[in-house]
Protein backbone atom coordinates (compact mmCIF):
# COMPACT_ATOMS: atom_id res chain seq x y z
CA UNK A 1 0.00 0.00 0.00
CA UNK A 2 1.54 3.07 -1.38
CA UNK A 3 -0.16 6.65 -0.01
CA UNK A 4 1.33 9.27 -1.81
CA UNK A 5 0.47 12.61 -0.93
CA UNK A 6 1.31 16.36 -2.68
CA UNK A 7 3.45 19.13 -1.88
CA UNK A 8 3.11 17.81 1.93
CA UNK A 9 5.65 19.39 4.17
CA UNK A 10 8.17 18.24 6.86
CA UNK A 11 9.93 20.79 8.21
CA UNK A 12 6.42 22.99 9.07
CA UNK A 13 5.14 20.06 11.33
CA UNK A 14 2.59 18.38 8.81
CA UNK A 15 3.29 15.13 10.86
CA UNK A 16 2.82 16.94 14.12
CA UNK A 17 -0.73 16.97 15.02
CA UNK A 18 -0.74 13.52 16.63
CA UNK A 19 -4.01 13.97 18.47
CA UNK A 20 -5.81 15.07 15.46
CA UNK A 21 -4.32 12.39 13.24
CA UNK A 22 -5.00 9.47 15.42
CA UNK A 23 -4.57 7.11 12.40
CA UNK A 24 -0.79 8.36 10.97
CA UNK A 25 0.43 8.28 14.95
CA UNK A 26 -1.30 4.74 16.18
CA UNK A 27 -0.55 3.24 12.89
CA UNK A 28 2.33 4.37 10.80
CA UNK A 29 4.83 6.44 13.27
CA UNK A 30 4.54 4.10 16.41
CA UNK A 31 4.55 0.88 14.11
CA UNK A 32 7.01 1.83 11.26
CA UNK A 33 10.05 3.14 10.71
CA UNK A 34 10.43 7.29 10.15
CA UNK A 35 13.33 8.09 7.76
CA UNK A 36 14.31 11.95 8.45
CA UNK A 37 16.70 12.34 5.79
CA UNK A 38 14.43 11.40 2.47
CA UNK A 39 14.38 13.65 -0.13
CA UNK A 40 12.44 14.56 -3.63
CA UNK A 41 15.30 15.10 -6.74
CA UNK A 42 13.12 17.37 -8.61
CA UNK A 43 10.99 19.51 -6.02
CA UNK A 44 7.82 19.90 -8.57
CA UNK A 45 4.83 17.47 -9.12
CA UNK A 46 4.48 16.05 -12.45
CA UNK A 47 8.30 15.84 -12.84
CA UNK A 48 8.77 13.77 -9.60
CA UNK A 49 5.83 11.57 -10.36
CA UNK A 50 7.61 10.65 -13.16
CA UNK A 51 10.92 10.26 -11.42
CA UNK A 52 8.67 8.00 -8.94
CA UNK A 53 7.52 5.78 -11.46
CA UNK A 54 10.62 5.49 -13.92
CA UNK A 55 13.49 5.16 -11.29
CA UNK A 56 15.20 8.30 -12.59
CA UNK A 57 16.50 11.44 -12.29
CA UNK A 58 14.92 14.04 -14.13
CA UNK A 59 17.88 14.95 -16.13
CA UNK A 60 17.03 10.92 -17.43
CA UNK A 61 13.64 11.49 -18.00
CA UNK A 62 13.60 15.07 -19.27
CA UNK A 63 10.20 15.88 -18.04
CA UNK A 64 11.45 18.86 -16.12
CA UNK A 65 7.95 20.97 -15.95
CA UNK A 66 4.51 20.67 -14.80
CA UNK A 67 3.38 22.14 -18.56
CA UNK A 68 4.07 18.98 -20.55
CA UNK A 69 4.88 16.71 -18.20
CA UNK A 70 1.52 13.81 -19.56
CA UNK A 71 2.83 14.26 -22.79
CA UNK A 72 6.71 13.48 -22.15
CA UNK A 73 5.53 10.40 -19.97
CA UNK A 74 3.88 9.10 -23.07
CA UNK A 75 7.10 9.42 -25.19
CA UNK A 76 8.76 7.76 -22.52
CA UNK A 77 6.47 4.59 -22.67
CA UNK A 78 6.54 4.75 -26.54
CA UNK A 79 10.55 5.12 -26.71
CA UNK A 80 10.96 2.39 -24.36
CA UNK A 81 10.89 -1.26 -24.29
CA UNK A 82 10.38 -1.75 -21.13
CA UNK A 83 8.66 -0.12 -18.17
CA UNK A 84 8.45 -0.23 -14.79
CA UNK A 85 4.30 -1.36 -14.83
CA UNK A 86 5.37 -4.48 -17.43
CA UNK A 87 7.62 -5.71 -15.05
CA UNK A 88 4.86 -5.89 -12.11
CA UNK A 89 2.92 -8.27 -14.38
CA UNK A 90 5.43 -10.53 -15.35
CA UNK A 91 5.63 -11.46 -11.84
CA UNK A 92 1.88 -11.76 -11.18
CA UNK A 93 1.45 -8.76 -8.99
CA UNK A 94 -2.49 -6.97 -9.01
CA UNK A 95 -1.79 -3.32 -9.74
CA UNK A 96 -4.63 -0.96 -9.13
CA UNK A 97 -4.52 2.11 -11.10
CA UNK A 98 -6.93 4.67 -12.56
CA UNK A 99 -7.37 5.69 -16.14
CA UNK A 100 -9.03 7.68 -18.58
CA UNK A 101 -11.79 5.55 -20.57
CA UNK A 102 -11.90 7.67 -23.91
CA UNK A 103 -15.06 6.40 -24.71
CA UNK A 104 -17.21 7.67 -21.91
CA UNK A 105 -17.29 11.09 -20.28
CA UNK A 106 -15.58 12.18 -17.05
CA UNK A 107 -17.86 11.58 -13.87
CA UNK A 108 -18.66 14.47 -11.47
CA UNK A 109 -19.62 13.72 -8.26
CA UNK A 110 -21.56 16.02 -7.43
CA UNK A 111 -22.10 17.51 -3.74
CA UNK A 112 -18.67 15.19 -2.68
CA UNK A 113 -15.40 15.97 -1.95
CA UNK A 114 -12.33 14.78 -3.94
CA UNK A 115 -10.27 12.86 -0.92
CA UNK A 116 -13.81 11.43 0.37
CA UNK A 117 -14.17 9.87 -3.00
CA UNK A 118 -10.66 8.59 -3.92
CA UNK A 119 -10.50 7.30 -0.57
CA UNK A 120 -14.41 5.22 -1.38
CA UNK A 121 -13.45 4.08 -4.72
CA UNK A 122 -9.45 3.08 -3.61
CA UNK A 123 -11.20 0.87 -0.71
CA UNK A 124 -13.24 -0.58 -2.92
CA UNK A 125 -10.50 -1.60 -5.22
CA UNK A 126 -8.72 -2.60 -1.86
CA UNK A 127 -11.20 -5.15 -1.29
CA UNK A 128 -11.51 -6.65 -4.22
CA UNK A 129 -7.31 -7.39 -4.46
CA UNK A 130 -7.89 -9.03 -1.12
CA UNK A 131 -11.50 -11.08 -1.37
CA UNK A 132 -9.88 -14.14 -1.84
CA UNK A 133 -8.13 -16.25 0.24
CA UNK A 134 -5.15 -17.19 -2.35
CA UNK A 135 -5.08 -13.63 -4.02
CA UNK A 136 -2.21 -12.66 -6.21
CA UNK A 137 -0.08 -10.27 -4.46
CA UNK A 138 -0.93 -6.47 -4.95
CA UNK A 139 0.22 -2.98 -5.45
CA UNK A 140 -2.29 -0.32 -4.46
CA UNK A 141 -1.00 3.20 -4.71
CA UNK A 142 -3.43 6.15 -3.12
CA UNK A 143 -2.66 9.66 -4.58
CA UNK A 144 -4.30 12.48 -2.80
CA UNK A 145 -3.84 15.49 -3.56
CA UNK A 146 -4.09 17.04 -0.26
CA UNK A 147 -2.44 19.35 0.78
CA UNK A 148 -1.95 20.89 -2.78
CA UNK A 149 -3.68 24.53 -3.78
CA UNK A 150 -6.43 24.57 -5.61
CA UNK A 151 -6.06 26.92 -9.05
CA UNK A 152 -2.41 27.72 -8.37
CA UNK A 153 -2.56 30.27 -5.46
CA UNK A 154 -6.00 29.01 -3.58
CA UNK A 155 -5.79 27.09 -0.04
CA UNK A 156 -7.08 23.63 -0.44
CA UNK A 157 -10.39 23.14 0.37
CA UNK A 158 -10.77 20.26 3.11
CA UNK A 159 -14.34 18.00 3.44
CA UNK A 160 -17.02 20.45 5.49
CA UNK A 161 -16.03 17.62 8.57
CA UNK A 162 -13.31 19.46 9.16
CA UNK A 163 -13.36 23.22 7.62
CA UNK A 164 -12.28 25.27 10.73
CA UNK A 165 -10.80 22.40 13.02
CA UNK A 166 -7.39 24.20 12.78
CA UNK A 167 -8.92 27.59 12.26
CA UNK A 168 -6.53 29.17 15.51
CA UNK A 169 -3.42 27.37 13.88
CA UNK A 170 -0.08 29.64 12.89
CA UNK A 171 2.68 28.42 10.62
CA UNK A 172 5.67 27.67 13.23
CA UNK A 173 8.04 30.02 13.53
CA UNK A 174 11.46 29.11 11.92
CA UNK A 175 14.34 31.40 12.18
CA UNK A 176 14.54 31.37 8.24
CA UNK A 177 10.42 32.70 8.10
CA UNK A 178 10.28 35.85 6.48
CA UNK A 179 13.84 36.25 7.42
CA UNK A 180 14.93 40.85 7.84
CA UNK A 181 17.56 41.88 5.13
CA UNK A 182 20.40 41.01 7.23
CA UNK A 183 19.51 37.78 6.67
CA UNK A 184 18.19 37.79 3.11
CA UNK A 185 21.25 38.55 1.30
CA UNK A 186 23.01 36.47 -1.06
CA UNK A 187 20.06 34.91 -2.34
CA UNK A 188 19.88 33.79 -6.08
CA UNK A 189 18.07 34.97 -8.92
CA UNK A 190 14.32 36.28 -8.42
CA UNK A 191 14.66 35.55 -4.87
CA UNK A 192 16.95 37.85 -4.16
CA UNK A 193 14.18 40.76 -5.18
CA UNK A 194 11.44 39.11 -2.45
CA UNK A 195 10.60 42.15 0.00
CA UNK A 196 9.60 40.90 3.36
CA UNK A 197 5.70 39.60 3.42
CA UNK A 198 3.72 42.19 4.85
CA UNK A 199 0.94 41.58 7.63
CA UNK A 200 -2.11 40.91 4.61
CA UNK A 201 0.41 38.34 2.97
CA UNK A 202 1.32 36.44 6.74
CA UNK A 203 -2.83 36.26 7.33
CA UNK A 204 -2.65 34.10 3.87
CA UNK A 205 -0.05 32.17 4.78
CA UNK A 206 -1.35 31.17 7.98
CA UNK A 207 -4.54 30.51 6.46
CA UNK A 208 -2.92 28.43 3.95
CA UNK A 209 -1.43 26.02 6.52
CA UNK A 210 -4.31 25.93 8.25
CA UNK A 211 -6.42 24.74 5.42
CA UNK A 212 -3.45 22.32 4.34
CA UNK A 213 -3.36 21.33 7.58
CA UNK A 214 -7.17 20.45 7.78
CA UNK A 215 -7.02 18.97 4.33
CA UNK A 216 -4.69 16.43 6.12
CA UNK A 217 -7.33 14.95 8.78
CA UNK A 218 -9.27 13.42 5.33
CA UNK A 219 -5.71 11.67 4.60
CA UNK A 220 -5.62 10.47 8.50
CA UNK A 221 -8.99 8.91 7.11
CA UNK A 222 -8.01 7.01 4.01
CA UNK A 223 -4.86 5.66 6.50
CA UNK A 224 -7.67 5.00 8.91
CA UNK A 225 -9.55 3.01 6.82
CA UNK A 226 -6.83 0.85 5.02
CA UNK A 227 -5.53 -0.37 7.70
CA UNK A 228 -8.48 -1.46 9.14
CA UNK A 229 -9.81 -2.93 6.02
CA UNK A 230 -6.29 -5.08 6.04
CA UNK A 231 -6.59 -6.15 9.41
CA UNK A 232 -10.00 -7.34 8.72
CA UNK A 233 -8.67 -9.24 5.73
CA UNK A 234 -6.09 -10.86 7.95
CA UNK A 235 -3.59 -8.73 5.47
CA UNK A 236 -2.58 -6.02 7.99
CA UNK A 237 0.91 -8.34 9.17
CA UNK A 238 1.83 -8.90 5.51
CA UNK A 239 1.42 -5.75 3.77
CA UNK A 240 4.32 -2.90 3.69
CA UNK A 241 2.71 0.77 4.16
CA UNK A 242 4.69 3.53 2.92
CA UNK A 243 3.37 6.67 3.52
CA UNK A 244 5.26 10.17 1.76
CA UNK A 245 4.92 12.68 -0.89
CA UNK A 246 6.54 13.76 -4.17
CA UNK A 247 8.07 17.18 -2.71
CA UNK A 248 8.12 19.39 0.27
CA UNK A 249 6.73 22.99 0.21
CA UNK A 250 8.05 26.29 2.24
CA UNK A 251 5.81 28.68 4.15
CA UNK A 252 7.18 31.88 4.26
CA UNK A 253 10.45 31.20 4.45
CA UNK A 254 13.02 33.51 2.87
CA UNK A 255 9.96 35.38 1.57
CA UNK A 256 8.26 32.84 -0.35
CA UNK A 257 5.52 30.02 -0.73
CA UNK A 258 5.67 27.18 -2.65
CA UNK A 259 7.90 24.74 -3.69
CA UNK A 260 10.13 24.67 -6.87
CA UNK A 261 13.00 25.20 -5.27
CA UNK A 262 16.49 23.85 -3.27
CA UNK A 263 15.94 25.04 0.38
CA UNK A 264 15.30 22.52 2.61
CA UNK A 265 11.65 22.80 3.33
CA UNK A 266 11.03 21.14 -0.56
CA UNK A 267 13.69 18.80 -0.92
CA UNK A 268 13.55 17.11 2.56
CA UNK A 269 10.20 15.31 2.38
CA UNK A 270 8.08 12.88 4.49
CA UNK A 271 8.71 8.81 4.58
CA UNK A 272 7.13 6.40 6.98
CA UNK A 273 7.44 2.74 6.25
CA UNK A 274 5.68 -0.12 8.05
CA UNK A 275 5.72 -4.08 6.93
CA UNK A 276 6.84 -7.34 7.84
CA UNK A 277 9.69 -7.74 10.06
CA UNK A 278 10.15 -3.55 10.35
CA UNK A 279 11.33 -2.15 13.51
CA UNK A 280 7.89 -0.41 14.79
CA UNK A 281 8.87 3.13 15.95
CA UNK A 282 12.08 3.85 14.59
CA UNK A 283 13.30 6.71 13.53
CA UNK A 284 16.55 6.64 10.86
CA UNK A 285 18.62 9.06 9.13
CA UNK A 286 19.71 6.75 6.64
CA UNK A 287 19.41 8.71 3.43
CA UNK A 288 16.79 7.96 0.13
CA UNK A 289 15.14 9.59 -2.47
CA UNK A 290 11.86 9.24 -4.60
CA UNK A 291 13.98 7.77 -7.31
CA UNK A 292 14.54 4.58 -4.81
CA UNK A 293 10.85 3.58 -4.52
CA UNK A 294 10.58 2.19 -7.90
CA UNK A 295 13.90 -0.67 -7.31
CA UNK A 296 12.64 -1.10 -3.83
CA UNK A 297 8.83 -2.13 -5.26
CA UNK A 298 10.68 -4.58 -7.67
CA UNK A 299 13.09 -5.87 -4.57
CA UNK A 300 9.60 -6.68 -2.44
CA UNK A 301 8.54 -8.52 -5.81
CA UNK A 302 11.39 -10.61 -6.35
CA UNK A 303 12.50 -9.31 -9.90
CA UNK A 304 16.01 -10.45 -9.94
CA UNK A 305 18.78 -7.65 -10.91
CA UNK A 306 19.28 -9.35 -14.34
CA UNK A 307 15.68 -8.68 -15.49
CA UNK A 308 15.09 -5.02 -14.21
CA UNK A 309 15.34 -1.97 -16.44
CA UNK A 310 18.53 -0.93 -17.42
CA UNK A 311 17.76 2.70 -16.90
CA UNK A 312 17.24 2.61 -13.12
CA UNK A 313 19.04 5.62 -11.39
CA UNK A 314 17.97 4.87 -7.77
CA UNK A 315 19.11 2.25 -5.57
CA UNK A 316 16.34 -0.18 -3.42
CA UNK A 317 15.34 0.97 -0.07
CA UNK A 318 14.22 -2.26 1.42
CA UNK A 319 17.74 -3.22 3.43
CA UNK A 320 17.63 0.31 4.96
CA UNK A 321 13.97 0.05 6.19
CA UNK A 322 14.98 -3.58 7.39
CA UNK A 323 18.13 -2.09 9.03
CA UNK A 324 17.38 1.26 10.07
CA UNK A 325 19.99 2.19 12.21
CA UNK A 326 23.06 0.39 9.73
CA UNK A 327 25.08 3.83 9.20
CA UNK A 328 26.90 1.75 6.28
CA UNK A 329 24.28 1.89 3.85
CA UNK A 330 24.34 5.52 3.57
CA UNK A 331 27.37 5.61 2.13
CA UNK A 332 26.16 4.80 -1.16
CA UNK A 333 24.19 8.35 -0.91
CA UNK A 334 26.88 10.71 0.02
CA UNK A 335 25.70 13.46 -2.17
CA UNK A 336 21.73 13.89 -3.45
CA UNK A 337 21.49 15.69 -6.50
CA UNK A 338 18.34 18.37 -6.23
CA UNK A 339 17.34 19.62 -9.67
CA UNK A 340 14.87 22.16 -11.34
CA UNK A 341 14.46 23.15 -14.93
CA UNK A 342 11.44 25.88 -15.59
CA UNK A 343 9.56 29.18 -14.24
CA UNK A 344 9.19 29.66 -10.51
CA UNK A 345 6.11 30.93 -9.30
CA UNK A 346 4.84 31.52 -5.42
CA UNK A 347 2.20 30.02 -3.75
CA UNK A 348 0.16 33.35 -3.09
CA UNK A 349 1.08 36.89 -4.79
CA UNK A 350 3.50 37.70 -2.83
CA UNK A 351 5.03 40.64 -5.58
CA UNK A 352 3.30 42.87 -8.10
CA UNK A 353 4.24 42.25 -11.84
CA UNK A 354 2.62 38.51 -11.70
CA UNK A 355 4.10 35.33 -10.43
CA UNK A 356 5.99 33.79 -12.90
CA UNK A 357 9.63 34.13 -12.83
CA UNK A 358 12.32 32.88 -14.92
CA UNK A 359 16.25 33.66 -15.08
CA UNK A 360 19.94 31.90 -15.39
CA UNK A 361 22.21 33.29 -13.31
CA UNK A 362 25.00 31.14 -12.33
CA UNK A 363 24.51 32.19 -8.90
CA UNK A 364 25.43 29.90 -6.41
CA UNK A 365 24.86 29.07 -3.02
CA UNK A 366 26.60 26.66 -0.04
CA UNK A 367 25.29 26.17 3.05
CA UNK A 368 27.00 24.40 6.07
CA UNK A 369 23.55 22.18 6.79
CA UNK A 370 24.84 21.24 10.32
CA UNK A 371 26.14 24.57 11.71
CA UNK A 372 23.28 26.35 9.48
CA UNK A 373 20.45 23.94 8.94
CA UNK A 374 18.06 27.40 8.22
CA UNK A 375 20.09 28.32 5.19
CA UNK A 376 20.65 31.62 6.50
CA UNK A 377 24.85 32.32 5.64
CA UNK A 378 25.59 31.50 1.77
CA UNK A 379 29.33 30.62 2.27
CA UNK A 380 29.69 30.33 -2.14
CA UNK A 381 31.56 33.32 -1.97
CA UNK A 382 33.93 32.79 0.60
CA UNK A 383 37.63 32.52 0.15
CA UNK A 384 38.63 30.04 2.72
CA UNK A 385 40.35 27.82 0.98
CA UNK A 386 38.35 24.90 2.85
CA UNK A 387 35.26 26.10 1.23
CA UNK A 388 36.98 26.39 -2.41
CA UNK A 389 38.23 22.64 -2.01
CA UNK A 390 34.13 21.75 -1.30
CA UNK A 391 32.87 24.22 -4.06
CA UNK A 392 35.39 22.13 -6.78
CA UNK A 393 34.24 18.66 -5.97
CA UNK A 394 30.45 19.96 -5.77
CA UNK A 395 31.21 21.05 -9.35
CA UNK A 396 33.11 18.24 -10.61
CA UNK A 397 29.84 15.84 -9.13
CA UNK A 398 27.65 18.18 -11.20
CA UNK A 399 29.53 18.43 -14.32
CA UNK A 400 30.11 14.69 -15.18
CA UNK A 401 28.08 11.26 -14.59
CA UNK A 402 30.84 9.06 -14.77
CA UNK A 403 34.60 9.17 -15.04
CA UNK A 404 35.73 6.98 -17.48
CA UNK A 405 39.67 7.21 -17.66
CA UNK A 406 41.80 7.00 -14.46
CA UNK A 407 43.29 9.49 -12.90
CA UNK A 408 46.55 9.61 -10.98
CA UNK A 409 47.33 13.21 -10.18
CA UNK A 410 46.13 14.15 -6.92
CA UNK A 411 42.34 14.85 -6.19
CA UNK A 412 42.35 18.01 -4.66
CA UNK A 413 44.48 18.66 -8.36
CA UNK A 414 42.10 17.02 -10.42
CA UNK A 415 38.67 18.96 -8.70
CA UNK A 416 40.14 21.82 -9.30
CA UNK A 417 40.71 21.31 -13.34
CA UNK A 418 37.45 20.78 -13.59
CA UNK A 419 35.77 24.06 -15.54
CA UNK A 420 33.05 25.54 -14.12
CA UNK A 421 29.13 24.08 -15.06
CA UNK A 422 27.50 27.00 -17.14
CA UNK A 423 23.91 27.59 -18.13
CA UNK A 424 23.60 29.55 -20.96
CA UNK A 425 19.82 30.07 -21.10
CA UNK A 426 16.83 29.84 -19.64
CA UNK A 427 14.75 26.64 -20.78
CA UNK A 428 12.04 24.20 -19.30
CA UNK A 429 13.90 21.36 -19.92
CA UNK A 430 17.18 19.72 -19.99
CA UNK A 431 18.93 20.44 -23.49
CA UNK A 432 22.74 18.73 -23.36
CA UNK A 433 23.87 22.10 -25.76
CA UNK A 434 22.85 24.59 -23.20
CA UNK A 435 24.74 22.99 -20.35
CA UNK A 436 28.21 22.62 -21.38
CA UNK A 437 30.89 22.01 -20.93
CA UNK A 438 30.43 18.19 -20.13
CA UNK A 439 33.39 16.37 -18.78
CA UNK A 440 34.59 13.81 -20.19
CA UNK A 441 32.86 15.76 -22.89
CA UNK A 442 31.25 12.64 -24.05
CA UNK A 443 29.12 12.49 -21.28
CA UNK A 444 26.32 14.59 -22.55
CA UNK A 445 25.69 11.63 -24.20
CA UNK A 446 24.24 9.57 -21.84
CA UNK A 447 21.69 11.36 -20.09
CA UNK A 448 19.28 8.68 -20.44
CA UNK A 449 18.98 9.83 -24.41
CA UNK A 450 18.76 5.54 -25.12
CA UNK A 451 15.72 5.40 -23.23
CA UNK A 452 13.94 8.85 -24.51
CA UNK A 453 12.87 10.45 -27.10
CA UNK A 454 14.52 13.84 -27.80
CA UNK A 455 13.54 16.77 -26.52
CA UNK A 456 11.02 18.60 -27.82
CA UNK A 457 9.29 22.01 -27.27
CA UNK A 458 5.91 21.37 -26.51
CA UNK A 459 2.80 23.82 -26.48
CA UNK A 460 -0.10 23.70 -23.79
CA UNK A 461 -3.66 25.29 -24.04
CA UNK A 462 -4.58 28.30 -21.61
CA UNK A 463 -7.95 26.82 -20.85
CA UNK A 464 -11.27 28.60 -20.27
CA UNK A 465 -14.09 26.34 -19.83
CA UNK A 466 -17.70 27.38 -21.66
CA UNK A 467 -19.63 26.54 -18.30
CA UNK A 468 -18.18 25.76 -15.11
CA UNK A 469 -19.29 22.87 -12.99
CA UNK A 470 -21.77 24.01 -10.40
CA UNK A 471 -19.50 24.08 -6.51
CA UNK A 472 -20.87 22.31 -4.03
CA UNK A 473 -19.48 21.52 -1.03
CA UNK A 474 -19.17 17.65 0.16
CA UNK A 475 -17.17 16.02 3.08
CA UNK A 476 -19.91 15.56 5.88
CA UNK A 477 -19.78 13.28 8.11
CA UNK A 478 -22.46 11.50 6.41
CA UNK A 479 -19.99 11.17 3.50
CA UNK A 480 -17.20 9.82 5.42
CA UNK A 481 -18.89 6.27 6.46
CA UNK A 482 -20.70 5.95 3.02
CA UNK A 483 -20.27 2.81 0.52
CA UNK A 484 -18.87 2.75 -3.08
CA UNK A 485 -23.05 2.02 -3.95
CA UNK A 486 -23.74 5.49 -2.38
CA UNK A 487 -21.33 7.32 -4.02
CA UNK A 488 -22.05 6.11 -7.25
CA UNK A 489 -25.69 6.56 -6.91
CA UNK A 490 -24.49 10.48 -6.87
CA UNK A 491 -22.42 10.30 -9.92
CA UNK A 492 -23.70 11.77 -12.94
CA UNK A 493 -21.47 12.75 -16.17
CA UNK A 494 -20.29 16.16 -17.21
CA UNK A 495 -22.35 17.70 -19.90
CA UNK A 496 -21.01 18.82 -23.52
CA UNK A 497 -21.11 22.40 -22.25
CA UNK A 498 -19.48 21.41 -19.20
CA UNK A 499 -16.49 20.05 -21.14
CA UNK A 500 -15.88 22.17 -24.25
CA UNK A 501 -12.91 24.66 -23.83
CA UNK A 502 -12.11 27.61 -25.52
CA UNK A 503 -8.52 27.56 -25.60
CA UNK A 504 -5.44 29.62 -27.24
CA UNK A 505 -2.19 28.29 -27.56
CA UNK A 506 0.84 29.53 -25.34
CA UNK A 507 4.36 28.02 -25.61
CA UNK A 508 5.92 26.37 -22.65
CA UNK A 509 8.53 29.09 -22.31
CA UNK A 510 6.68 31.63 -22.27
CA UNK A 511 8.00 34.11 -20.25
Amino acid sequence: MFIFTDDQDYHHGSLDHMPDMPALQKHLLSKGVSFTNHYATIAVCCPSRVSLMRGQAAHNTNNTAVTAGTLILLRLKRTTTTFLLTDWYELGIRLSYCYVNKWRKPLYYEGWQQLDVLRIKSLARLQKSTSQKDHDPFFLMMAPSAPHVENLTDPPTPPSRYLGKFSDLTVPYRPNFNQPDELHQDRPSWWAGLLQLNSTQLKVVDLLYQRRSETMLAVDDIIADVVFLLEQKGELDNTYIIFSTDQGYHLGTHRDVGKRSHYIENANIPLVVCGPNLEQGAVSHLPSTVTDFAPTFLDIAGLANEDRPAFLDGTSMLAGWENPHDTTMGKSKEAINVEFWGRAFSGIPIWTGGDGRAGSTDDTELFNSIDDPYELTNLANSTDSYIQRVKSRLNALLMFLVLTRRWTRPMTVFFAAIPQVTILECVQYQYAPNELPFFPPEAQYGLGLAHRAASKLLEYPDVQLVQKVPYIPGGSWEQRSATLEVLMAAARELTADELQQAWTKMTCNEG
